[in-house]
């Protein structure tokens, strides 16, 4: 294992650089003085720095260049970008003339998002088993979903067919004429009652219809449901539409349009009132008669060219600019019934669902402007709208003429759905596809509007959970700043190779090389300066509950739960330590395995290490980030007792050193070049590597 040798100092150098958080362009550059910055692992770490505001300052426009949510921060550290995040405060003494900021790392910005639309990862399917070929089509009954080679779906079939559900790999994925997304996958199950717990069978050749279609739950890996969400919050959830309009959050605005023309696959559009669009916002442009090509149910706002028009991207031939005529019709009778409003015209209508109309002088519970949802006779048309019945009832032409006028349209909600306004240019493409972690789906409805932040630190921490972090590097080609989204596995992937090469019938302990952690080692004496070793029992337990919820049970039914104890303790003289958490599942065995996670998380007593290096001193700061592994040895007595008791990892041949993740760290910066930085390091167990030596029999790991 190598040992560091005494702290060397070294001339460092500090530069912090200001873009802009959307465009990624370079603002300005800025000396900040009293710098210290924290990195974090799935929290966000935080920088400070001040800059006074003088006469040379001027030229920097610190009120503009510094603006809270709209500015990125990175420094760099002798040319290697050693943080990256989000200006989100300042503070400025008149007295002083110091400006003071505080920015966070760039996973702040996820407690800054909500999922506002009801995120489900279940689609309704039919299939036909090919009992020759042994091979399932699945094809969804309806929409899209972008499926991958290889990926884990889980298959839900009906009660007369419930023994075949479980996971099935894709092989192959394609979309039919009409667009709909299919798949194939082996038509194979396992049989649950057999002796052998391996054996499969064959699915017999069969087809399952519409009446009762099976589900196909996506997104089962960890890593796949985590970064689709990411992905989807660049473009505001652009891809989930709403079950119906009445559950939009907000209102949906319509605007009449006055002139449309097209020009280089272009479509310009001047409304009869001011739109309040922006650019990239999705509208949706119905019953235009100068081209049916210039109709989009998903259009996106190119440019905004004055508060009357803006322009998107419409292919086909240019067409000169043309006024557009509303359509009316006499309303004969209306009524409503189930959240469904029907209109009689006096004459056929001509609508098509999706077409905006206005209903004028009918009544006032109807009028207003509408969606159609579908059309029943040529004289007859639904919209959804909400309230009580009315039977059908005639127009009262005496009070005025009763009419329903199709309008060519420009519609978008209140709410935008603003397609380019999210993308922090999140790179994902250090991360494994697949972590080969499954784990079921939450559904996230909308209407509760929980932050990204809140979501994925409640997925994260189920059983097959993972970390995060963002990591910032400068790219010299473009002059820029990459930010890598990077999912880190809870147990180490050296760890998980490392146990893999071992041969059958290996007993012993794990050495610090198999985590990564001989790569940095912090000694003391040596390259630590200080080092303080806390333990506490207050948030520990040798037992867990957690608590579970059906939905189909009343609020006074018992409700299941489940819990899990930690026999080593309890049998080594323990006491019972109980702890509560709840988990939003009706399954006992995933509230069992939830438990158990948690109670390896709470093992009494709870350890942290701080330890404060020198960060010129190897390993050198910018050579380990949150997440990584690390070694510690320091020369102590007491510290010697935690090494060699029974609530220490066995690391076999690197005995006394105690092997650590670092959770966190926090950097005090020198205003003098000349001197080091001083680093304090937090460092953890990793609740999902057990406490004890590592058996492999069978090829199986033990623990």
């Amino acid at each position: 294992m190598p040992i560091s040798t005494s702290p060397e100092n070294e001339a460092v150098e500090y530069r912090y650089y200001v873009y802009d958080l959307m465009t990624n362009e370079l603002l300005v550059e800025v000396p900040f003085r009293g710098v210290s910055y924290s990195r974090s692992l799935t929290e966000a770490g935080v920088f400070t720095g001040d800059i006074a505001v003088t006469e040379d300052t001027y030229n920097l426009s610190l009120y503009e260049n510094t603006l809270p949510a709209r500015t990125a921060l990175f420094a760099m550290r002798n040319g290697l970008c050693i943080w990256g995040g989000i200006i989100w405060n300042r503070s400025y003494s008149l007295v002083d003339k110091i400006l003071s900021i505080t920015a966070t790392e760039f996973t702040s910005y996820l407690s800054h998002r909500v999922v506002w639309k009801t995120w489900n990862s279940s689609y309704e399917a039919i299939a036909e088993v090919d009992g020759n070929t042994n091979i399932m089509t699945i094809t969804l009954t309806g929409g899209q979903y972008t499926f991958t080679v290889g990926e884990l779906v889980y298959l839900y079939w009906f009660e007369e067919y419930a023994k075949y559900s479980g996971y099935f790999e894709v092989l192959t994925e394609g979309y039919t004429e009409d667009d709909r997304s299919v798949i194939t996958v082996p038509a194979t199950y396992t049989d649950a009652n057999a002796d052998n717990k391996d054996d499969t069978k064959n699915i017999p050749t069969m087809s399952i219809g519409i009446d009762n279609p099976i589900t196909v739950e996506t997104r089962q890996d960890n890593y796949q449901f985590a970064q689709d969400l990411l992905r989807e919050l660049e473009t505001d959830l652009f891809d989930f539409d709403f079950a119906n309009d009445e559950i939009r959050p907000g209102i949906d605005l319509y605007n009449p349009i006055e002139t449309i023309g097209r020009s280089n696959n272009l479509a310009t559009v001047v409304t009869t009132k001011k739109h309040e669009l922006v650019t990239g916002q999705k509208v949706r442009l119905t019953d235009v008669q100068a081209d049916e090509d210039f109709n989009a149910i998903e259009a996106i706002v190119f440019s905004v060219i004055s508060d009357y028009s803006f322009s998107y991207t419409n292919e086909g031939s240019n067409v000169s600019t043309v006024g557009e005529s509303a359509a009316v019709r006499v309303v004969s009778s209306f009524k409503r019934d189930t959240s469904f409003s029907t209109f009689t015209t006096a004459t056929e209508h001509g609508y098509l669902p999706g077409s905006i109309v206005y209903v004028d002088a009918v009544s006032e519970s109807f009028d207003g402007f509408h969606t159609v949802y579908d059309i029943i006779t040529p004289t007859q048309f639904r919209v959804v709208q909400f309230g009580g019945n009315i039977a059908t009832s005639r127009t009262d032409t005496a009070a005025g003429t009763p009419t329903v006028t199709r309008i060519a349209a420009a519609s978008y909600g209140t709410f935008g759905e603003h397609t380019t306004l999210g993308n922090l240019g999140f790179d994902f493409s250090r991360n494994a596809d697949f972590s080969s972690k499954l784990e079921a789906n939450p559904v996230i409805r909308g209407f509760e509007l929980q932050t990204v932040a809140e979501v994925l630190e409640e997925y994260s921490t189920k059983p097959n959970g993972f970390e995060y972090r963002v990591d910032c590097e400068f790219d010299a080609t473009t002059e820029t700043f990459k930010k890598y989204f990077t999912f880190l596995p809870l147990t180490p992937a050296s760890l998980t190779a490392w146990l893999a090469d071992q041969a059958d019938g290996y007993t012993g302990g794990i050495p610090a090389e198999a985590y990564g952690a001989d790569e940095r080692m912090f000694e003391y004496p040596g390259n630590v300066l200080e080092a303080q070793f806390d333990e506490s029992a207050e948030d520990s337990a040798t037992r867990f509950f957690v608590q579970g919820k059906d939905p189909r049970l009343s609020s006074s039914a018992s409700q299941p739960y489940s819990g899990a104890s930690n026999h080593k303790l309890l049998n080594q003289g323990w006491p019972l330590l109980d702890a509560v958490e709840d988990l939003d599942t009706p399954y006992e065995t995933v509230l069992w395995k939830q438990a158990s996670r948690l109670l390896e998380e709470s093992i009494p007593p709870l350890s942290t290490f701080t330890i404060s290096v020198n960060g010129s001193a190897n390993p050198k700061l910018g050579t380990y980030s949150p997440g990584d592994w690390c070694s510690v040895k320091l020369n102590d007595d007491f510290v010697a007792l935690r090494a060699s008791s029974y609530l220490e990892q066995d690391y076999g041949s690197d005995s006394g050193v105690l092997v650590r993740k670092i959770i966190s760290f926090s950097v005090s910066v020198p205003d003098t070049s000349n001197y080091p930085e001083e680093v304090s390091l937090e460092l953890i167990i990793e609740p999902s590597v057990p406490i004890s030596g590592v058996t492999i029999q069978d090829g199986k790991v033990y623990l």
